[in-house]
């Protein structure tokens, strides 16, 4: 059955009056052949809804009902759920987030050492993937084993007094404080150790900052077969978006030093 919503002004043809309408239909199978309505030509643009399924259908000028695109005749079109999920990660902003940060100036530990042996133990540096490669073992039982790695002084690191930070080592598993590092000054007290394994966490202390740099702790009787640690430093906001290890990234004032440098 067609039912009538609209009509405008009716015209003549020349041979019939026409009318552009707005009709409604129980379904699309009685829009089969319809080119008329009371009587009237059914003008082209003419439309016509669907009820059933709320499809809209416009008459073109071969007198053909043609179904008009509607979010139903999209395959990407998403329910409100789907979206939400979708938008999720958006929303949180984790996967954009974790991408730049990722990409950034991340990790805080510039490794400026060079290699070094000490206790039975040999140190190398690789400050381009920012890492410390051990091998030996700490037989000598006089001392603990504490030695300078010579690594980046806390000064020049960039952290904020009072910001917490991530002091993170991957590369070792231990249940215990066999490995760790000292933020130290040369000749006293070491004024913070992290074990390098446990994950510490801790807030930057300004009195920390004229310390000389740091210094690689490692138990009497610790093997270290070929171990390669990956140490970082990171702001805490930056970890709980992503815990991967990245390698100190170089300011622009530093990448300019090194080009510098090459040119000398």
């Amino acid at each position: 059955m067609i039912g009538l919503k609209t009509s405008y002004e009716i015209a003549y043809n020349g041979t019939e009056n026409e009318c552009r309408f707005e009709l409604y239909a129980d379904s699309a199978s009685d829009l089969q052949g319809l080119t008329h309505y009371d009587g009237i030509k059914i003008q082209m643009g003419s439309e016509c809804t669907d009820i059933a399924t709320g499809d809209k259908y416009l008459l073109n000028g071969s007198g053909v009902w043609v179904l008009q695109p509607s979010d139903r005749a999209f395959s990407n079109v998403y329910t409100k759920s789907e979206t939400d999920t979708l938008l999720l990660p958006l929303q949180t902003g984790l996967q954009v987030t974790a991408d730049l940060i990722d990409s950034g100036a991340k990790n805080r530990m510039k490794l400026t050492g060079t290699d070094v042996t000490g206790y039975g133990i040999a140190c190398t540096f690789d400050q381009l993937a920012g890492t410390i490669h051990l091998d030996g073992i700490n037989a000598d039982k006089k001392c603990t084993g504490s030695f300078n790695i010579q690594a980046a002084d806390s000064r020049a690191l960039g952290l904020i007094a009072g910001k917490t930070y991530r002091f993170i080592c991957d590369g070792y598993e231990t249940s215990n404080d066999t490995i760790g590092i000292y933020v130290y000054t040369s000749g006293a007290t070491p004024l913070f150790q992290f074990d390098c394994f446990q994950n510490d966490l801790a807030a930057w202390e300004s009195a920390w900052e004229q310390a000389s740099g740091f210094r690689l702790f490692i138990r009497q009787g610790t093997v270290v077969d070929n171990i390669t640690l990956r140490p970082m430093i990171c702001a805490e906001s930056d970890y709980q978006v992503s815990p991967n290890f990245e390698p100190y990234t170089p300011t622009l004032r530093e990448l300019y030093e090194i080009v510098r440098g090459y040119h000398a």
